[in-house]
């Protein structure tokens, strides 16, 4: 036995049996608006990380320097939108160093960077140094001798209030 809903006075039949008209136009919102809130959460997911991310991240760098960049050197990449960052650099100060990085010693700091599409959302870039720049570094020991690597993301060359402290 099949048994049709009425619809409401103003719209036509409805197509679906057992469901009105207006139940079928809820249905498709809710279908809108899950696919929006997938788009949101998906972009958010791509969004600049919390400041705590980096905070944790800094906390957890085996080296804390200050480091004065003494050269840098930038290389296109074998892919068309990456470059290849070396940095030499004097370490200034040593205020956390599980290799034994000691004051005066010379370093390298490398890393890349990627050009991404404008409106692209994502963790920050390490920045570029200049030479002459007087940073401190939040590095992690590197495969090669007195090579390091960026520790903390977009944060490796700057520190948070909180930790200003150490100074």
């Amino acid at each position: 036995m099949l048994i049709l809903l009425p619809s409401r006075k103003d719209s036509a039949p409805s197509p679906h049996l057992l469901a009105p008209d207006w139940l079928t136009g809820q249905k498709r919102r809710m279908h809108r608006l899950i696919l929006a809130l997938s788009l949101f959460l998906t972009a958010t997911l791509m969004a600049e990380l919390p400041p705590s991310a980096y905070d944790a991240m800094q906390a957890k760098a085996t080296e804390f320097l200050e480091v004065e960049v003494l050269n840098v050197d930038v290389k296109p990449s074998e892919a068309t939108n990456e470059k290849k960052i070396t940095l030499t650099a004097r370490v200034g100060k040593a205020f956390r160093s599980a290799t034994g990085v000691t004051e005066g010693s010379v370093i390298s700091i490398t890393y890349s960077e990627v050009n991404r599409p404008t409106g692209w959302g994502g963790p920050g870039r390490v920045p570029i140094l200049k030479e002459g720049d007087k940073k401190v570094a939040y590095l992690g020991k590197g495969p090669k001798p007195n090579q390091y690597l960026p520790a903390a993301g977009a944060m490796t060359f700057q520190q948070f209030k909180k930790n200003q402290a150490l100074f």
